[in-house]
């Protein structure tokens, strides 16, 4: 059930209530599944500052790094060969990227990525082919 707009202000008190309550459920559900995940990273102020500097929003603490759709969105914001990032970190897909870090959050895996898109624009970076 997705509602927006207008119809949101005419939902009777028995749906309200509903969405309310299935929206508490998800929130709850979500911190249990982030009990097993690393929150807290030397990184962390780094990281809001290169996604500010390339006005980019980084995901919620608590999302896994499963939740892949957060690096496609910041691949495709910034014009990254996603091929090129996955060859330098060493793997051939996404799946096998979060695999390497099972408990590294969603924040920390676009983190990693915005480090490496900084590195890669800075003056004077070259690919050295292999």
């Amino acid at each position: 059930m997705n509602i927006r707009g207008e119809a949101l202000k005419n939902i009777s008190p028995e749906m309200r209530v509903q969405m309310q309550e299935k929206a508490r459920l998800s929130r709850e559900a979500k911190k249990l599944a982030a009990e097993s995940l690393k929150t807290e990273y030397a990184d962390d102020k780094h990281w809001r500052a290169l996604a500010s500097k390339y006005g980019v929003r980084l995901p919620q603490m608590l999302s896994a790094n499963t939740e892949i759709k957060y690096i496609k969105r910041i691949c495709k914001q910034l014009d990254i060969d996603i091929s090129e990032y996955l060859e330098d970190c060493g793997v051939k897909t996404l799946k096998q990227l979060v695999n390497l870090n099972p408990t590294f959050t969603a924040f920390a895996e676009v983190g990693y990525m915005l480090e490496w898109y900084d590195d890669r624009s800075s003056e004077g970076w070259q690919r050295i082919d292999k």
